[in-house]
């Protein structure tokens, strides 16, 4: 009997291909798996869930966002969509973390859903899950978990804000009628309500549509304009005295930046961790012949520039985080993917695909290693969980009200109301002209000097010790334990030490800690 043996490239190939999608599916399963550990985790995973669910929170009940700052509450720099999607979600389930969370993960799945339909139709093989270059875009994107520092399913914008970007960008490429460009430019106007960053992203898209459709681009451009406009307007009149320009756009605008270099910023936040990636992008930008759309390459490279000039911008900023990276990292994933097809598609032409194509598989795997993280440094601990109940018990046993500058929530969940956020607080402090700021300092001064809080809990950061120590006295910590009920991302922040007024005292604050 014959035995016929594969050739020895082919089984490499086979192996190789296996071995990256199988790191592709691991990065998924692993996101999966941390998402659902921490959903139902009742305290924040970063300093300003809190500040999110209170927006949430202040549009279901005073029906409101952009008001005149106060010691009651001072609204984020970012514009209203998502406070919006939040409430609607609180009306169904009830407004909390979990939902939150559970609206963020939707959508970065969403993102991944996009991530893979595109690579597919890309690659034309639309029918088909078991894409190679497909997953490994998915991979490549849901590997970056850790180095955006896990952002995808927390409680704030940056995961719906990437699926209104994915799926205009998906609609443009693949339905570009004009009922599909209508579409599209609805979608990325809606990015750009939820982060206005989106709005930056929407000029290179809007001038690649033009080059690519021409006149019936302009359907694209009208649509976003109408709806930006049109949605400007209605909030402009929504809320009085130009609250939500306010706030929108004249406090960011003037946002401090960092003396970071450019060319530094790109090469930190992208080369850097991603360089297989950055190489097959390349690759699915560069590379041309004659069964390659002329245009596909000026749509593909307008939304590489515009999704890497982004996070650049924002990464110049005073306070910008990892989760800034995620437009970036996003278009790098997708462009490697089809990059990946391409490299495989040229090198066949020259009848070394088996070999190009194992080469490529195991650059990846390279690249794959180097995303690798530790998943439980992502989930909260018993003892986290422990600390938080806890420290609301400890709230319950104070009578009045109690300010915690940077962690409301908890106030609420102790049964008291909550009050303006630290990082609101001092974005107005540091970015507002004059009249406003001058106002609610005094009024923080006030409430302080009148002693108008049975007790204020000073942060591990020591926020305003100095004022609060004027009119407080420290009592004690809240906690024995030095490491525990930190968030898992973002600011390294909890909730520290009592302080009660000075000749005062409170009776009843529990003295035993768990």
């Amino acid at each position: 009997m014959t035995i016929h043996r594969k050739p020895y490239a082919d089984l490499i190939q086979r192996a190789a291909t296996i071995a990256v999608v199988v790191c592709s599916l691991l990065y998924f399963a692993t996101y999966l798996y941390i998402a659902l550990a921490r959903i139902t985790y009742p305290f924040e995973l970063e300093w300003l869930e809190g500040l999110s669910l209170q927006h949430v929170k202040r549009v279901m009940g005073a029906g409101t966002l952009y008001d005149p700052p106060s010691l009651d509450f001072v609204p984020n720099l970012y514009p209203p969509l998502h406070a919006y999607l939040g409430a609607i979600v609180g009306y169904l389930f009830g407004a909390s973390l979990f939902t939150l969370r559970a609206l963020s993960m939707i959508a970065s799945l969403g993102v991944m859903f996009l991530i893979h339909k595109f690579v597919s139709r890309e690659t034309c093989q639309t029918n088909r899950f078991w894409n190679v270059p497909a997953l490994v875009a998915v991979g490549l994107f849901v590997g970056t978990f850790n180095i955006v520092g896990g952002w995808f399913d927390i409680a704030r914008i940056d995961s719906v804000f990437m699926f209104f970007i994915l799926l205009s960008i998906y609609i443009l490429r693949f339905y570009p009628s004009p009922r599909g460009l209508l579409v599209a430019g609805l979608a990325i106007a809606a990015s750009g309500f939820v982060k206005q960053s989106g709005f930056v992203l929407a000029v290179p898209i809007m001038a690649a549509v033009l080059i690519i459709h021409r006149r019936k681009g302009a359907i694209f451009c009208l649509s976003f304009f109408g709806i930006s406009a049109l949605t400007t307007i209605f909030l402009v009149m929504l809320y009085e005295d130009w609250w939500f320009t306010y706030y929108v756009i004249d406090m960011p605008s003037r946002h401090p930046k960092v003396a970071l270099n450019s060319l530094e910023i790109l090469w930190r936040d992208l080369i850097s961790p991603m360089p297989i990636a950055c190489g097959l992008a390349a690759c699915a930008l560069l590379s041309i012949d004659s069964q390659t759309p002329k245009h596909r390459q000026v749509f593909l490279g307008a939304f590489l520039i515009g999704s890497v000039g982004i996070s650049w911008l924002v990464r110049k900023h005073v306070g910008a985080f990892l989760n800034d990276t995620i437009p970036a990292y996003a278009a790098l994933s997708l462009l490697a993917g089809v990059g990946l097809d391409r490299a495989i598609r040229l090198s066949g032409q020259a009848g070394n695909w088996r070999w190009a194509a194992s080469g490529a598989c195991l650059l990846l795997l390279y690249q794959f290693s180097t995303l690798r993280y530790d998943p439980t440094a992502h989930i909260p601990t018993a003892q986290d969980r422990t600390a938080g109940e806890f420290v609301i018990a400890q709230l319950k046993t104070i009578p009045g009200d109690v300010f915690l500058p940077h962690h409301g929530y908890l106030a609420e969940m102790a049964g008291k109301r909550s009050f303006a956020h630290t990082l609101a607080i001092d974005n107005l402090m540091l970015e507002d002209p004059g009249p406003q700021r001058e106002k609610l300092g005094r009024q923080i001064v006030d409430a302080l000097a009148q002693h108008r809080f049975s007790a204020v809990i000073l942060e591990s950061d020591g926020w305003h010790y100095k004022l609060i120590g004027t009119y407080y006295r420290p009592l004690r910590s809240l906690y024995p334990s030095s490491d525990v009920f930190f968030p898992r991302t973002g600011a390294h922040l909890r909730p520290e030490t009592i302080f009660v007024p000075r000749r005062d005292s409170i009776d009843g604050v529990a003295k035993r800690a768990p």
